[in-house]
């Protein structure tokens, strides 16, 4: 297909995203056509581009992890924390159409670049969050890497077997759906937006990293008590 003809050509996404879930998300979204800059710290960037299996010898700050979810992107290094650089982030918002971020809850509201902020300066933006337990809820300051949702999900004991104590998964059981859910909302927001038009109502969208650990882990467990592997 002519790049040109893509589905999302002519969409701008602001990804305050790092590690796994929301490069993802943001990285589909990509693939369909979207403009991505993606914002990361200044100095080392996102984490991943210091993970092993670097592309270039004697290169440490592109690993294959991080290409794979991050290929197709532009980068902007950005210093959150200072005044100056969440000015920036809200320049860029104005023009942007959709927000993905993936901090813990409560970070993005203290780095000025939270929904109520952007929407304030962008009526119809588009605002994504993921997080491991959602925004709202007793767990929602809990941090939630990949380990702790297999944990805290029954996954690690599914995938225990004949083993003498639960283990974690080779699978990116958590990060990669809730990326993909994360994307195909992000869709449904802008197919909405289209519909009924700019500035009609909020939109945001919250995915959960535990919630599709359950879903999935929930279905293997039928699984298995049916027999099926």
């Amino acid at each position: 297909m002519n790049p040109e003809e893509l589905p999302l050509v002519g969409v701008t996404i602001l990804d305050l995203t790092r590690v796994l879930a929301g490069p993802y998300c943001t990285r589909l979204l990509c693939d369909l056509g979207a403009r991505v800059v993606k914002i990361e710290s200044q100095g080392e960037g996102d984490e991943m581009r210091r993970n092993y299996l670097q592309l270039e010898p004697g290169r440490g700050d592109q690993s294959s992890y991080f290409t794979r979810v991050n290929a197709g992107k532009e980068s902007v290094s950005i210093d959150l924390a200072r005044a100056e650089g969440q000015a920036v982030v809200q320049d860029l918002a104005k023009v942007a159409d959709v927000v993905v971020e993936n901090f813990m809850p409560g970070v993005v509201a203290r780095l000025h670049c939270d929904y109520p902020t952007l929407r304030a300066l962008k009526p119809d933006i588009i605002y994504c969050s993921i997080s491991g337990f959602g925004q709202t809820g007793p767990w929602r300051a809990r941090p939630a890497f990949a380990h702790i949702i297999y944990a805290v999900s029954g996954l690690m004991q599914l995938e225990q077997g004949d083993e003498p104590a639960p283990r974690t998964s080779n699978l990116q059981a958590a990060d990669v759906p809730a990326g993909t859910h994360a994307a195909v909302a992000i869709l449904g927001a802008i197919t909405r937006k289209a519909r009924t038009g700019q500035g009609r109502a909020p939109r945001r969208v919250d995915a959960r990293g535990a919630r599709r650990g359950r879903q999935r882990d929930v279905r293997r467990g039928a699984e298995r008590r049916r027999g099926v592997r």
